[in-house]
């Protein structure tokens, strides 16, 4: 069996780096993929809670935090723009009222004790 040419050989090598890049590729959209899926199954469970939270109890008043503006769904603190799209964040605001996220409590206490202690700190949650 004759050795392959040099110009063949050249041509194998260009089809697997073509074949590794293509691999590459492939495998970034699927990684790409699978973070989309994962959003949209986050999306569709924040909304589930969020849902279910009204449905049994119709007077339900969402809590939104004052401070970060995102709202209770369970006993999380999600943004908005997480699970809910178009106008219907504004909309949802006409049966909200307004608390405090654990996460901002957190720092509005660490920022009085600061200030207490007469140190600075600065930050917002969120």
């Amino acid at each position: 069996m004759p050795a392959p040419s040099d110009a063949l050989f050249s041509e194998l090598v260009e089809q697997a780096r073509a074949a590794a890049r293509e691999v590459r590729r492939v495998a970034g959209e699927a990684r790409d993929v699978g973070e989309s899926s994962r959003q949209a199954r986050r999306r569709s469970e924040l909304l589930r809670r969020f849902l279910l939270q009204w449905q049994s109890n119709p007077d339900y008043l969402i809590r939104r935090c004052a401070w970060c503006g995102r709202l209770a769904v369970g006993d999380e603190f999600v943004h908005p723009r997480d699970f809910l799209r178009g106008d219907v964040p504004a909309r949802v605001q006409e049966h909200a009222t307004h608390g405090i996220c654990p996460d901002c409590l957190d720092e509005v206490n660490a920022a009085a004790a600061a200030a207490r202690s007469g140190s600075p700190l600065g930050g917002t949650c969120g």
